[in-house]
């Protein structure tokens, strides 16, 4: 017997046995999506390492009445269609977003840390719209954005940081959801800048939350962060006894170098990373030209003021972040286990071209340099995938054409590798040319994202069979 979440409302995690379309074994652990006009949406689920779980679902209006599997039936257009769950609200899969502001299912759009954006897709094969809430079809776009590192056992809660407030969340579920079971929702926390938005992060084995606080001069990036010890995620999952029990040890004055412009992006959506080794890693995104960097320090002990030294870069062009709309801005994605953090913005414009920062907190590089990847394509794009229980990787939105046989792309792999003292080192390779399972949809130019399934980081990767297991002992706790 394994746990899974369930599908209904966001996803708990409760014990269930079965996989995959109610058969024992593997679960679904990626999806592969189009939506193309005058066809509708379909969609592959793929298991652990990417190959096609069939039968495939397909929700083309043209189909009457058809049985596709155990799992889903799917009626004509008159009666369940894909306005049932939203998913038409959604520009296409056929071009990309390039200069467009519209709301498209492109790669860089697709994969969050709270699975897909527009939808809940499960690992039983089970799947629900996303459509809710005050910023709508938005919704996972904009709580994309508040989630903050940690690495933290229940990997089916998320911890968000926004309004002035620390919140937990199921996977799946973003600001807006109720509170995860047994959790709740810090008040406004005094003094803070209700502006930020996920910044913050989580250290599980120092113990340590570190909280930027508020800005001292509303530009340059110098801010207040609070220091706090005895923080622990694991005792106390809700944030208002994790705080309740913890201590304000000190706060201290965070100054970052060669600081090149201010805009609502680098002041309130910048993301914090603080390792094992009390490096503490602050990454922005310049959405005017800047670029992506990071600024790296020991974070003090005794409330000294800390200069981030600038180590890192990555260049764009004019490219949109959270001043232009709630679905723009950089964001994290981690690995099942939480200690592999990779941050992601666009390279152009909207959604278009990729940077990304990858940070282990298990790392004990001197100087806190990151691993980085970029793609400086104005028309395709890129996004960060999880993939076994501590790796990353970077997948990219090719245009593919079914009969082909083309489709998405693995661009690189970044494998985690410890030594015997647990210290890690991230190993890079190139994947150019490697393709996913099974293409989706109708034979006709198509940009497939691809992206997790919802309750994907309660799984457990299997070294040694397809059968999925629950990623540990803790996820069943308080669902």
């Amino acid at each position: 017997m394994a746990f899974i979440p369930s599908s209904g409302g966001g996803g708990g995690s409760i014990p269930r046995s079965g996989g995959f379309a109610g058969s024992y074994g593997q679960r679904a652990c990626y999806v592969l999506f189009t939506y193309q006009s005058g066809h509708g949406n379909s969609f592959t689920f793929l298991n652990q390492d990417f190959g096609p779980l069939t039968p495939y679902h397909d929700l083309y209006a043209q189909h009457t009445y058809i049985t596709k599997s155990s799992a889903q039936r799917y009626h004509n257009g008159q009666f369940m269609n894909d306005q049932m769950v939203y998913f038409n609200q959604y520009n296409g899969t056929t071009s990309q977003s390039s200069s467009s502001s519209s709301d498209f299912m492109n790669t860089f759009a697709s994969n969050t840390q709270l699975g897909c954006p527009f939808g809940n897709f499960y690992s039983d094969g089970s799947f629900t719209g996303v459509y809710n809430q005050s910023n709508g079809i938005r919704h996972n776009w904009f709580s994309r954005k508040l989630i903050i590192p940690s690495d933290h056992s229940n990997r089916a809660i998320n911890y968000l940081i926004h309004n002035g407030k620390l919140m937990a969340r199921k996977v799946g579920d973003g600001r807006d959801y109720p509170a995860y079971p047994g959790t709740q929702d810090t008040t406004t926390i005094s003094g803070i800048n209700q502006s930020f938005m996920g910044m913050g992060c989580y250290n599980n084995t120092l113990k340590e939350f570190l909280l930027p606080h508020a800005e001292v001069t509303g530009s340059s990036g110098i801010v207040n962060v609070q220091r706090y010890t005895n923080f622990d995620l694991d005792a106390y999952p809700s944030p208002t006894d994790a705080f309740a029990n913890a201590t304000l040890d000190s706060t201290f004055q965070w100054t970052p170098g060669n600081w090149p412009s201010n805009s609502n992006e680098s002041r309130y959506n910048a993301k914090w990373v603080l390792r094992n080794d009390g490096k503490l890693i602050h990454t922005v995104f310049f959405a005017g030209g800047g670029g992506m960097r990071t600024y790296v320090a020991n974070r003090p002990t005794d409330g000294a003021a800390t200069n981030g030294t600038h180590v890192n870069s990555i260049s764009n062009t004019t490219s949109y972040g959270s001043d232009h709309g709630v679905q723009y801005g950089q964001h994290i994605v981690q690995s099942r286990d939480g200690k592999f953090v990779g941050i992601a913005s666009p390279y152009y414009y909207y959604w278009t071209g990729f940077n990304a920062m990858f940070i282990h907190m298990e790392n004990t590089h001197p100087n806190g340099t990151t691993n980085t990847y970029q793609d400086t394509s104005s028309s395709t794009s890129a996004q960060i995938l999880p993939y076994r229980d501590t790796d990353l990787m970077v997948s990219r939105g090719i245009n593919g054409y079914a009969s082909s046989g083309s489709g998405p792309q693995f661009a690189r792999m970044y494998n985690v590798q410890k030594n015997s003292s647990g210290e890690a080192t991230i190993l890079q390779s190139t994947m150019n040319g490697t393709k996913p399972g099974m293409y989706t949809g109708a034979n006709t130019t198509s940009y497939v994202p691809m992206f997790a399934v919802t309750d994907y980081g309660s799984l457990k990767y299997s070294t040694n069979s397809k059968a999925t297991q629950p990623f540990n002992n803790t996820i069943n706790i308080g669902a």
